[in-house]
């Protein structure tokens, strides 16, 4: 079984820039204590809104003018340093991008700034594609360059697709970068359908009443070498559900096969998970339909954490986000605990931990499940 090692990371969301930070606020902000989220007003409305929103404090970025090119050009400059490759393993480096997105958020503001006063405007191309290619040329990468726009899964399909690439000698190194930055297209979309909650994120709980979106960048670089203490993504697996054109089944069948098809793939079972990275949004559907898909394989839950109460739903950039943040769990060798948050006896079935633990040794799933019914489940272990 091929194993990809993460040489290195670079991450901002809510909670910081730095591992230190990230660490330290994980281990406080998880639980129900820190749930509640900030709120970003809407003023140009018919009605004005505040909405609870977990956006990234960073004056340096505060301009939406070329903001997800900074990021981007920020983020994987910073992997490439802390990975030290040379020119010669760049020449065999490919550029792997998710983000539900992409630079729509840069549109809006051009348009408001144009004043054009005409609700039906087209947006200008998104262009996928080219910030891949960007980084590619600007990095002086010799490997493929793609983008993936799968909704919440988008960087974790990209993850899985550069490991697939490392698995069969096409590259040797792969910077993988997940990327969601405020947009009001998507955060409007989200309130019209009742889908958001009016303050905290509370994953499988009886009182959750919905999600709380947050902007995120994260840039990991996998490698094919080895390296003791490190990372290790095994595979994983995608399944697509097409019984709801908005979420995952909700008896579950279809994130179960992901779990069964992931562990398969990976050469291990169900005995071999120490513990599991819950996709959890705080939508009541969505848990559910987790909650069903984990019972279906697992007669007694490992050890289960949900990342979102701190760091709010990344939506495309939450692969990469939250694989990053697991590792710097694993670093700290401590499980976090969601104190407070689906203590046992919920409804959905699921509870969630409520003590830090020692992270024992085997492997970990890390679920990510997509509007829309893509489904992808990521094995890590650490060597």
């Amino acid at each position: 079984m091929f194993r990809a090692t993460l040489l290195s990371s670079s991450i901002r969301t809510c909670m910081g820039s730095s591992a230190g930070a990230s660490r330290s606020r994980l281990a406080r902000n998880l639980g129900v204590s820190g749930a509640a989220a900030p709120r970003i007003g809407i003023a140009h409305l018919r009605e004005a809104l505040s909405l609870p929103y977990r956006y990234i404090e960073d004056p340096l970025y505060t301009s939406q003018d070329g903001r997800l090119y900074r990021y981007a050009q920020a983020l994987g400059e910073d992997a490439l340093q802390k990975s030290m490759l040379d020119s010669a393993a760049r020449k065999r480096t490919g550029v792997f991008v998710g983000s539900s997105s992409f630079n729509v958020g840069q549109e809006e503001s051009r348009l408001t700034a144009e004043g054009t006063g005409n609700p039906a405007v087209v947006l200008g191309t998104v262009g996928q594609g080219k910030l891949s290619h960007y980084l590619k040329r600007n990095f002086d990468l010799g490997g493929p360059d793609y983008a993936y726009s799968t909704a919440c899964t988008s960087s974790a399909n990209a993850l899985l697709a550069a490991h697939q690439m490392l698995s069969h000698g096409i590259i040797d190194h792969a910077l993988v970068l997940g990327l969601e930055l405020f947009s009001e297209t998507t955060l409007l979309g989200f309130h019209s359908l009742g889908l958001l909650a009016g303050e905290s994120l509370l994953p499988f709980d009886d009182r959750c009443e919905g999600l709380v979106l947050g902007e995120a960048g994260t840039a990991v670089m996998l490698s094919c070498e080895p390296q003791q203490g490190s990372l290790r993504l095994c595979g994983g697996a995608i399944c697509t559900d097409n019984k709801n054109l908005t979420s995952a089944n909700i008896d579950g069948s279809t994130i179960a096969s992901a779990l069964r098809e992931a562990m398969l793939n990976t050469q291990i079972s169900k005995q071999d998970i120490v513990a599991i990275k819950a996709n959890g949004t705080g939508s009541p559907t969505s848990d559910d339909a987790e909650a069903c898909g984990l019972r279906r394989i697992f007669d007694v839950l490992p050890p289960l954490v949900a990342l979102k109460p701190a760091i709010g739903h990344t939506l495309g950039a939450s692969g990469t986000t939250e694989f990053a943040l697991w590792n710097h769990c694993v670093e700290e060798g401590v499980l976090p605990a969601n104190t407070g948050i689906a203590v046992g006896g919920t409804q959905s079935g699921a509870s969630l931990n409520q003590q830090p633990q020692a992270i024992g040794d085997g492997y970990h799933l890390l679920n990510y499940f997509a509007f829309g019914g893509n489904n992808t489940v990521l094995v890590v272990c650490r060597e």
